[in-house]
């Protein structure tokens, strides 16, 4: 923990920044190889799977990712860029388990595992009165759905509530001042908008240019949700003391 706090030191400051850097990457070295460690685990669990002979759905996938040094950043659970964000999704079938094969180009989202698991077991989302909110993976015409959906995102400060919104080839992200008076309308301000596929490393922010409707079309689902969200308690300070 006090090499990382040193790091972030170094990131925060232009004189310093080249040795964050450098130290990041002695971190993400490491990083990369706990990721061969854990492959070499996945294998095994793989090959019992298989021996097993039972038809079985495997889903590989992460909570978050991790930032080494990336908008002179470091760790998780410190911003909503794409190093957090966008984490690995793979469906596999073993054993006879029919899964569709290929790459979906659209954002995927962990909601989406309770439903496709739901749906591989054969059990009705009534079962669960409906409230399963993801996309059934295996479903007929997850494309358009998953055109459709807009993702959110969002991660709290003590004193902001950070969230964004995607779709497509647009994201942007904003921040909701927490408790402010009145509380039912949380001051909401835009900070930044990424064009995906031109900036995936979203190093160009494009706020205040001339942008299509759809963006606009994403602040306002934005806001939305933050509302919405600050009526159930999100937006609260916590008592971290």
């Amino acid at each position: 923990r006090l090499l990382i706090s040193q790091i972030r030191s170094r990131l925060s400051k232009e004189a310093t920044r080249a040795v964050g850097l450098k130290a990041a990457q002695h971190l993400k070295d490491q990083y990369d190889e706990e990721v061969l460690y854990l492959n070499s685990q996945l294998s095994r669990l793989v090959e019992a799977v298989r021996d097993k002979g039972r038809p079985t759905l495997l889903v590989l996938t992460s909570d978050h990712g991790e930032q080494f040094g990336e908008h002179n950043l470091i760790e998780h659970s410190n911003s909503l860029y794409a190093e957090l964000t966008s984490v690995p999704f793979v469906m596999v079938g073993l054993n006879g388990y029919a899964v569709p094969k290929g790459r979906v180009n659209s954002a995927l989202s962990l909601i989406d595992i309770a439903p496709t698991f739901a749906a591989a077991a054969e059990v009705s989302n009534k079962k669960f009165k409906g409230n399963l909110r993801g996309v059934n993976l295996l479903g007929s015409d997850i494309t358009k759905k998953l055109d459709e959906r807009i993702h959110l995102m969002c991660w709290k400060t003590p004193r902001v509530f950070t969230a964004a919104a995607q779709r497509g080839q647009w994201k942007v992200v904003g921040g909701f001042e927490v408790n402010v008076d009145p509380p039912d309308v949380p001051a909401f301000s835009r900070s930044m908008v990424f064009h995906i596929s031109e900036d995936p490393d979203e190093l160009v922010n494009l706020l205040g240019q001339n942008l299509p409707e759809e963006v606009e079309e994403l602040w306002e689902r934005l806001l939305e949700a933050g509302y919405r969200w600050n009526e159930i308690g999100m937006h609260e300070e916590e008592d971290v003391s």
